[in-house]
């Protein structure tokens, strides 16, 4: 018989479930966020330095202007900045399906340890995570990557 106290039970497991949830989408997300801050932030950074000028903003700013200027005609307008906004966001999360897409199609944590695991002894050395580059052979090119090479299988194109 299901009594009140049952109910509640059930109650605070599923507050329970829902807030492991949510934490789990907010530790994602910053993670995310943390990527991206450091992806733009290497974007701006042109010598390397690890510190932003003002002239490096200033560069990275001027670029951004001319993706907005589609029309080239040295001003942007209200429409041209939303358009450029909306092309971002369609783009990040089109990659993002991209990375979640490939998570899910890929090996599961157990495949994966067992490919790591190069002398089969259930424990993966610090040599063998580090050698474990299965991604990196799927988008090099002449035994590299390119920024094109790496934003076209983002973009699902590789």
């Amino acid at each position: 018989m299901l009594t009140s106290r049952h109910a509640a039970y059930a109650l605070v497991a599923v507050a329970i479930i829902l807030g492991c949830l949510l934490f789990g989408i907010v530790v994602a997300n910053a993670q995310v966020l943390g990527l991206l801050a450091d992806s733009i932030f290497d974007r701006f950074d042109s010598n390397h330095d690890g510190i932003l000028n003002r002239e490096e903003v200033r560069a990275a700013r001027a670029t951004m202007f001319d993706r907005i200027d589609t029309d080239h005609s040295g001003t942007a307008t209200v429409a041209e900045i939303e358009a450029g906004k909306a092309h971002a966001q369609q783009r990040m999360a089109q990659r993002m399906a991209r990375l979640a897409q490939l998570r899910a199609d890929g090996p599961t944590p157990s495949e994966r340890f067992a490919a790591m695991d190069a002398n089969h002894d259930g424990k993966i050395t610090r040599d063998e995570f580090v050698d474990a580059t299965t991604w990196f052979d799927r988008i090099a090119k002449s035994g590299g990557i390119s920024k094109q090479d790496f934003a076209k299988f983002l973009d699902g194109a590789n």
